[in-house]
């Protein structure tokens, strides 16, 4: 037996355990410290729905960027707070939640676009029937002695 086969296959069995290797601890203690809570990362129905996410692909950053986001929206919100919990933000919904626009995002997106509103142009109605008639413009690529 060649002994670097044995290397090769002992790495490729790391890598695969390193993977399957779910942070639950880690992630509800991320989520206690923001919310200022008491879960356990030992609740069944914790582990099911952070490792279901985890099979999905998400990782660490993923869950962090989840609690981030939520807590943002939902703290100081009587009626949304309660739903910062395990169950609801590891939920079928969490890739939705990952993707969503932060309050900032929107913000910038809304300023992005009364720009393009205020850059907008008013055309005349030449420039209107000018632009009905479909006429060609020269190509902006050719030079005067073309």
């Amino acid at each position: 037996i060649n002994p670097q086969s044995k290397v090769k296959e002992s790495k490729v069995k790391e890598s695969k355990e390193d993977k399957d290797i779910v942070p639950y601890s880690e992630i509800v203690d991320y989520l206690n410290s923001v919310l200022d809570t008491n879960y356990r990362s030992s609740s069944a129905k914790t582990k099911t729905l952070i490792k279901a996410r985890w099979n999905e692909g998400f990782r660490l950053d993923d869950f962090k960027t989840v609690i981030d986001k939520k807590a943002a929206e939902w703290m100081g919100d009587k009626k949304c707070e309660k739903w910062l919990r395990p169950y609801t933000l590891f939920s079928n919904k969490f890739e939705n939640y990952l993707n969503q626009l932060s309050d900032d995002d929107s913000e910038d997106e809304e300023k992005m676009m009364e720009k393009y509103r205020k850059d907008d142009l008013v055309l005349t109605d030449e420039e209107r029937e000018e632009l009905a008639l479909n006429k060609p413009k020269k190509n902006m690529w050719e030079t005067e002695e073309e």
